[in-house]
């Protein structure tokens, strides 16, 4: 890790305060929260709904400006105190099935990720939209499931990093969105971000994450081309490539005879210019190159 990409989210961090304070009119005090819940953490004393009244405490934060918990008694009907304390203090163990339960009677993911982060800032973060923007955090098929994505890309920051905390990454990445991705004003922390390899490679497993399914490279060079023309063309020359050499060389005389005289000829053209790096990459030609394919493979089934 360079020099650039090792400070730049701590700049990212120490930030912060200030950044909320422009962006929303009001400095946190999210360690003076911290301390206050960290009897929770310690043993020393038991969560009780009071302990959502400090959160929402616009001493530390102005929490109400994003969401809101459950009313007393709704929370007590969804789940004792006692079972609740015993959650937090186990945590992260069985974290899967305790956030699970937690969700159920805090209502939304993002009220149970705001008391993990104040009561267990090592290992939690709050999870909020400019955060996950930067991540592109991967889609569960749940809230908790998404939420447990997230925890695990910030926790891999944090490692890489060199970072204290989970919620340290949480809010080094709230700043990278405000300063950097959402304005470009901050030339000096753009400059880090675009070193930043490990992240960037972790933005890009995520979105490609949700193409897992499309396995076949035409689908994902059609998904591809409108975000990534360079990787879209790849995929269709591999694809053309596969099909026209499958059963070997006496299969690629056959497959030539099923299309047009000049259908392999055009194909390997476009094919050589969709992957020659001294010409720009071409929309119109990753199309042609998709649909000859595609008629290729179409009479390739018809003849089998």
């Amino acid at each position: 890790m360079s020099g650039r990409e090792k400070s730049y989210l701590r700049r990212c961090l120490e930030l912060f305060a200030a950044t909320m304070e422009q962006h929303h009119g009001w400095r946190p005090d999210y360690a003076g929260l911290e301390e206050k819940l960290a009897p929770i953490r310690k043993g020393d004393r038991d969560f009780s709904y009071h302990d959502l009244e400090i959160i929402q405490d616009r001493r530390y934060w102005d929490f109400r400006q994003f969401w809101r918990f459950p009313d007393e008694s709704e929370f007590h009907h969804e789940i004792d105190t006692a079972a609740a304390t015993r959650m937090l203090r186990a945590l992260p163990l069985d974290e899967a099935a305790s956030i699970t339960r937690l969700h159920e009677a805090f209502k939304s993911i993002q009220n149970v990720s705001v008391v993990l982060r104040f009561v267990h800032p090592e290992a939690y973060g709050i999870m909020s939209a400019p955060v996950e923007k930067v991540l592109e955090v991967r889609r569960g098929r749940t809230e908790v499931e998404t939420y447990r994505n997230y925890l695990g890309d910030i926790r891999s920051l944090r490692d890489h990093h060199g970072l204290t905390r989970a919620a340290d990454v949480d809010m080094a990445l709230w700043v990278l969105e405000e300063r950097v991705l959402a304005s470009y004003k901050d030339h000096e922390l753009l400059a880090g971000y675009r070193g930043d390899s490990f992240l960037h490679r972790l933005r890009a497993v995520n979105l490609l994450a949700g193409l897992a399914d499309a396995d076949d490279p035409l689908s994902l060079a059609r998904a591809t081309l409108e975000v990534h023309r360079g990787l879209a063309a790849a995929l269709v020359s591999y694809a053309f490539e596969r099909t026209l050499r499958r059963g070997g060389a006496d299969e690629r005389i056959k497959v030539a005879d099923l299309l047009p005289l000049d259908a392999p000829s055009r194909g390997l053209r476009l094919r050589h210019a969709l992957t020659d790096p001294e010409r720009p990459v071409s929309r119109d030609e990753i199309m042609d190159l998709i649909e000859l394919t595609e008629e290729l493979e179409r009479k390739q089934e018809e003849t089998t």
